[in-house]
């Protein structure tokens, strides 16, 4: 049998929860990491899709969704699903910016019970200055 080791257990700290983003990975100054569920994730009015992006197009979640169920090899997605809400704002309201269609592919998947509900996703979460400040990030990621 391998030997044991006589060294305590290192016990890692909670990490902070957010009640709409999950658990906080990582603050990095310019963005938060966080890890949530689908089921946080596909809550639309807790994180609405961002209305001033590109039209959502149901045959890319569609086409998403297969290219997953036929490649599950990355987990739930590679990647992240980006986020924003406005810091001039008092009312903190986070939404979808970037990833509305892997999102759909999420909710298709779901439905098909390739994903589960308590599964984790990553998101990465920027408080920018006004929608301005979001377009040009959307503008940058893609």
């Amino acid at each position: 049998p391998p030997a044991r080791s006589s060294a305590p257990a290192l016990s890692q700290p909670p990490r902070p929860r957010h009640p709409q983003l999950g658990t906080l990975l990582r603050d990095l100054g310019h963005k938060r990491l966080y890890s949530l569920t689908v089921s946080q994730l596909l809550d639309s009015e807790a994180l609405p899709v961002w209305q001033m992006q590109r039209s959502y197009r149901p045959d890319r979640a569609v086409k998403i969704a297969k290219a997953k169920t036929s490649d599950p090899r990355f987990g739930t997605f590679p990647g992240v699903i980006t986020l924003w809400s406005d810091r001039d704002n008092e009312v903190a309201r986070h939404e979808i910016l970037d990833g509305q269609h892997r999102v759909g592919a999420l909710r298709i998947l779901l439905e098909q019970g390739a994903v589960q509900e308590d599964d984790e996703v990553l998101v990465e979460v920027h408080a920018l200055r006004g929608h301005d400040a979001a377009a040009a990030l959307f503008t940058e990621i893609n």
